[in-house]
């Protein structure tokens, strides 16, 4: 999977989640600019999991503030062979 298919799944997480594709750039923070709350930033990091067969252990979950984090993070973890769910 190409960082270009990462970061269309991470626009479709949002968009799915009733963000406006237009509000969702590369430098958006999920809580400032997107306005997730907690619950809803949980909810994306599930998505995610799912959507790219993998976990995303909570500390590093924390991590992620912008949309390039995640796609960054989810680059990587791809590309490490993460472990996958079972």
């Amino acid at each position: 999977m190409t960082q270009i298919d990462i970061k269309r799944e991470v626009i479709s997480v949002l968009s799915d989640m009733g963000i406006a594709e237009r509000a969702i750039t590369e430098k958006a923070n999920f809580s400032k600019d997107l306005g997730l709350d907690s619950l809803d930033f949980t909810e994306m990091v599930m998505e995610f999991e799912l959507r790219f067969d993998l976990s995303i252990p909570t500390i590093e979950a924390e991590k992620i503030c912008t949309v390039k984090h995640a796609i960054d993070y989810l680059n990587a973890a791809l590309r490490k062979g993460a472990v996958a769910h079972s």
